[in-house]
């Protein structure tokens, strides 16, 4: 597959992975799969090029098998105009900062009671070093896209960063539409999105609050 590990890496979790499985691609029933748990990718083994980990646990074929009663083309020109529109929030740097603890006053010990028993000990909240630290934002003078924004696409709503990963798999594959398919009933269903006969991607929408 072009650009095969780019687009993998795109998907694996990685370091993030909650399970050791995920961390990196893996084949499955004839495919090669990738995801961080909220976006799923599948390669039909022959279209890949790497060797991967077999693994059988969580079933991965089910999950594309969806009661597809819509069917949408969606052009790479399409997400660009969407991811274009998102709004724009300010950029922020997070600084730690050292600050005097509020439990025990600096002083790195607090003072315990028990009926008529008392006993200095270090202080639980700093560790008995008298200060803590505390984290801000500072502004970074730039405003950047909202990758937390929702965006909808059919009657799905989706989050911006996994629409970016999905414009982006387009590019590297040089891919100018895809279709996505997807339960008209069911809101809260996944979507697939279908970029070859070899290429799909399932990912989960977001429900609003």
């Amino acid at each position: 597959m072009k650009n095969e590990s780019k687009v993998f890496g795109m998907y694996a979790a990685g370091s993030h992975a909650i399970r050791q499985e995920f961390g990196a691609p893996f084949t499955q029933n004839g495919y090669v799969y990738a995801t961080d748990e909220r976006i799923l990718i599948r390669v039909r083994e022959s279209a890949a090029k790497g060797a991967y980990t077999h693994s059988e646990k969580y079933g991965c074929a089910k999950l594309f098998n969806v009661a597809a009663e819509q069917e949408e083309v969606i052009s790479a020109r399409q997400l660009k105009k969407l991811l274009s529109e998102v709004e724009l929030v300010e950029e922020t740097h997070t600084v730690s900062e050292t600050i005097k603890c509020e439990v025990c006053g600096g002083y790195g010990e607090v003072h315990w009671e028990y009926e008529s028993w008392g006993k200095d000990d270090d202080c639980p909240a700093c560790s008995g070093s008298g200060y803590t630290h505390k984290e801000k934002k500072i502004p970074a003078g730039k405003m950047i896209t909202n990758e937390s924004a929702l965006v909808k696409l059919g009657n799905k709503t989706f989050t911006l960063r996994y629409i970016r990963v999905i414009a982006e798999t387009m590019k590297l594959l040089g891919i100018a539409t895809i279709t996505m398919r997807y339960s008209e009933s069911e809101p809260s269903r996944q979507a697939i999105f279908s970029f070859s006969p070899d290429v799909d991607v399932l990912l989960m929408p977001t429900l609003p609050d």
